[in-house]
């Protein structure tokens, strides 16, 4: 027995996992819009029941989302945690006033109802809750707290640690030896802010600065408010946190050069830009001179089709047959009349008529075809 043979003779051995059928396919796009509209999805029971945490005006809120058996043929059922009044939601939390959801079908989009729902209770109509809520949102300030901060810019460049983007630096004066380098303390410590955190003493908001300046952990929205205000407390800061100071100096030079090493990359890649353009016109130019030309042979291949088209064909020979016909009656006229000879009007004669006979029957063959397509 040869090796093929050997091999030809084996059989893989047979998944023991039943084929998906349509319906399981798109139960899983559906859940899988879910997770893609939402990262805060916790998977409860596999294809069946999914949790969804997200926050409404710094209260915490879950969704359990139940798929029934032949969803998305069904509807899901979307129950509301903690307890609330909106006009959305019923005595038992489900919510049954959500047009995506009331009107779902195989081709709607789980992820993007569950989002209508969330947004009508972040935008629209906030809910109302029955019990307290059971946390706020980690990590966020107050809006009236936070004017005029942006949230610092992310970036995939090794070594790169983005800063939030800075306030303007405040009217200052400090001491001569740091001055010149330190001139936008202010605004670099405040944004430096990332988070908050609660403090349960007197239950305010306490922020929580990035690892630069851990002294100012500690620290309330009033007495940053006060260090910043205060520039013999600014003074005291910069010299028990030089080196802190120095190393976010350093990053930020790390940054502009990293910037600038990103610019002059751009900037050589302008020849290859420009080649590229000029192939694209002339790539351009030639696709024109194409399109006119093949309109041209199209108007000139519609001509001629219409020229030597079977209607055409037939009618022409109808009228040769016609000719012909006149043609040997003319010779017979001129023969009677005495004008030509007995020997010139029988040959002459013959090859008129035989022409006509030969043309009329070309014309009835063409006829026939002509009828039957």
């Amino acid at each position: 027995m040869s090796w093929m043979n050997i091999f030809s003779s084996s059989s893989a051995p047979k998944s023991s996992i039943p084929p998906t059928t349509a319906l399981q396919q798109q139960r899983l796009k559906q859940i899988d819009t879910l997770k893609n509209f939402h990262h805060n999805v916790t998977e409860v029971q596999r294809d069946i029941e999914y949790r969804i945490t997200f926050y409404v005006h710094g209260a915490t809120m879950s969704f359990n989302v139940t798929l029934p058996p032949q969803f998305p043929n069904e509807k899901p059922v979307v129950t509301v945690s903690p307890p609330i009044q909106h006009p959305w939601v019923n005595d038992q939390m489900v919510v049954v006033g959500c047009p995506s959801l009331n009107m779902f079908y195989m081709h709607s989009n789980l992820g993007k109802a569950i989002q209508d729902v969330i947004k009508e209770f972040c935008d629209g109509h906030p809910p109302q809750f029955l019990t307290p809520p059971s946390s706020t949102i980690p990590g966020s300030l107050p809006s009236s707290n936070l004017s005029g901060y942006q949230p610092s810019s992310t970036s995939s460049f090794t070594g790169y640690q983005p800063l939030a983007n800075p306030y303007s630096p405040m009217s200052f004066s400090p001491s001569s030896g740091s001055s010149t380098m330190f001139s936008g303390l202010s605004g670099t410590m405040t944004s430096t802010v990332m988070s908050t955190q609660v403090d349960s003493s007197n239950n305010a908001r306490r922020p929580v600065v990035s690892s630069e300046f851990p002294g100012l952990n500690g620290l309330s929205l009033k007495e940053l408010k006060d260090l910043n205000d205060d520039v013999k407390l600014i003074d005291e800061f910069i010299k028990n946190n030089m080196e802190s100071l120095k190393q976010l100096h350093e990053k930020k030079d790390q940054v502009i050069k990293e910037n600038e090493e990103i610019a002059r990359y751009n900037l050589s890649l302008q020849p290859k830009f420009e080649a590229c353009k000029d192939s694209i016109l002339q790539c351009h130019a030639l696709l024109a001179e194409k399109t006119q030309n093949f309109a041209q042979q199209s108007q000139k291949q519609k001509d001629l089709s219409e020229t030597y088209s079977l209607r055409n064909i037939h009618t022409n020979m109808e009228v040769a047959a016609s000719e012909a016909d006149q043609d040997s009656e003319e010779i017979a006229d001129r023969y009677l009349l005495g004008e030509i000879k007995t020997d010139e009007f029988i040959q002459t004669f013959m090859e008129k008529r035989k022409l006509c006979h030969l043309r009329r029957a070309k014309e009835e063959k063409l006829r026939n075809i002509h009828t039957h397509f």
